[in-house]
């Protein structure tokens, strides 16, 4: 008897299961998840959970342009600050600046840096790079109110944005699962076959005798 096909098609059923076995395996993929989107109002309102790690950004209203002071040793081009200011459940708030800046040879004002100047109900970083990051400490309601403060005047921000992270599961192996059957089923015939072709080779050999 040749063992070699039966134990090749044992093989194969081997790695057949451990194809399937992996097409199940999921993985957990931090997402950004929107949780506020206004558009031409000075505040947004967001539902969060207790150690939600969240993003917000401004989108400047164009006619900010009207209300930016001049350079400044601090900062080297005409700005603008806008307060941010974002009231937790039960009724801390924290204080973000937001400074716009008009780039010479830009049409536009953009975020130049984000500073925050108080904190309470919120972690965060007090100098960061745009968006605003941070991660709130109670579940509720979070209000997010926008003041263009210095110099004052302008509409509404052109849309709040908040965003914060969150899980999706995935299953990235999926493909392996025909993979892994065809293959389980493969060897499973060729082991069936190499029975059947060994006990065929044994009743012959008895018959002959």
């Amino acid at each position: 008897m040749r063992k070699e096909p039966f134990y090749f098609g044992l093989v194969l059923v081997s790695v057949g299961i451990i194809l399937v076995l992996s097409s199940t395996s999921l993985q957990n993929v931090e997402v950004p998840v929107m949780v506020a989107d206004e558009s031409d109002k000075f505040q947004a309102t967001a539902f969060l959970e207790s150690k939600d790690n969240i993003s917000i950004s401004i989108y400047p209203n164009l006619d900010w342009l009207k209300f930016l002071d001049v350079e400044t040793d601090v900062i080297p081009y005409y700005h603008k600050y806008v307060i941010v200011n974002i009231t937790d459940p039960i009724g801390n708030i924290s204080t973000v600046v937001f400074i716009f800046i008009k780039v010479p040879e830009q049409e536009v004002i953009t975020i130049y840096t984000i500073e925050v100047r108080h904190f309470d109900g919120i972690i965060a970083d007090e100098n960061q790079e745009p968006p605003f990051k941070g991660m709130v400490e109670y579940a509720g309601n979070y209000t997010i109110d926008i003041l263009p403060y210095f110099p004052p005047g302008g509409s509404a921000p052109v849309c709040i944005y908040v965003e914060k992270k969150g899980i999706r599961t995935t299953y990235p192996y999926t493909s392996l699962l025909p993979v892994g059957t065809a293959t389980s089923i493969l060897g499973s015939v060729v082991a069936v076959w190499s029975a059947k072709i060994s006990k065929h080779k044994r009743i012959t050999r008895v018959k002959g005798m």
